[in-house]
């Protein structure tokens, strides 16, 4: 698996403000995804991808700053569809 830069994409169109947080992607088959934030170092979610690389989780903010100047990472996976409606969606960047 190599890295790359981690680059921001847009806010999830269908942000609705209410819960579940849920992330949805692709990454390696079989593999394992972390969703974490800097701001507090706290583990959003994680997920095992499926046989095609398919992976689906919800967010657990309890532990998050709930501040959009901070940083979401998605280690191990690209993010196809993000649902967010916490507003971190603004905030992910993506490591391959």
């Amino acid at each position: 698996m190599t890295l790359q830069a981690p680059v921001f994409i847009s806010a999830a169109l269908d942000s609705s403000g209410n819960p579940p947080y849920v992330v949805t992607g692709t990454a390696h088959p079989n593999s394992s995804v972390t969703i974490w934030e800097t701001n507090t170092d706290a583990t959003l979610g994680t997920a095992i991808c499926d046989a095609g690389g398919n992976f689906s989780t919800s967010l657990d903010l309890t532990q998050a700053s709930h501040q959009n100047s901070g940083a979401v990472l998605v280690i191990g996976g690209i993010c196809r569809t993000p649902k967010d409606s916490s507003g971190y969606a603004k905030d992910f960047m993506f490591y391959l």
